[in-house]
């Protein structure tokens, strides 16, 4: 095998030859509250939970703090990894000098609120332009949500609500 098929934020597909991955662990939280599950709204794309990469040497609970601290000015405690999934992703493919491709392990954990208040302060220049202050969406809208994620985690949030209620 010299190449895999990755899909772009859009879900287009495009072939990626191995030597271009880049190797991504990441995690994202699912914050459920009063009914509602936290989410960041991605520009023009849709939502997506609070998360991202996992740095080096980092554990997937100081990675769970840290991201969601950064995408939505909150505090948290992060609990348990309740799915892992597999992506094949690749960033930006129209642009050559921004394009990157990565095989992902994606983490899901829970997590409890515990401080802070919802704000962009944390975002980096990326950020900035792509994704906007996180919000609480209604569970019972989920199903009406645009997914801006190369995974669907719509069916991980309704695993954890069902197992609160």
């Amino acid at each position: 095998m010299s190449a895999v098929e990755a899909v772009d934020i859009d879900g287009v597909p495009h072939e990626v030859a191995l030597a271009d991955l880049s190797w991504r662990p990441s995690i994202y939280a699912v914050l459920i509250q009063d009914g509602s599950v936290l989410l960041v709204p991605q520009k023009g794309r849709g939502f997506d939970l609070p998360g991202g990469g996992v740095e080096l040497g980092e554990s997937l609970g100081e990675a769970t703090v840290r991201e969601v601290k950064e995408e939505t000015g909150l505090d948290v405690d992060p609990g348990p990894v309740i799915a892992v999934r597999e992506s094949f992703f690749v960033w930006a493919p129209a642009d050559p000098a921004a394009r990157a491709a990565y095989q992902c392990l994606m983490f899901y954990v829970t997590a409890t609120v515990v401080g802070g208040s919802l704000s962009t302060d944390g975002f980096d220049s990326r950020e900035r332009q792509d994704s906007a202050m996180a919000r609480w969406v209604p569970l019972a809208a989920l199903d009406t949500v645009k997914v801006a994620s190369s995974r669907d985690f719509r069916p991980i949030v309704e695993a954890v609500a069902a197992g609160s209620r």
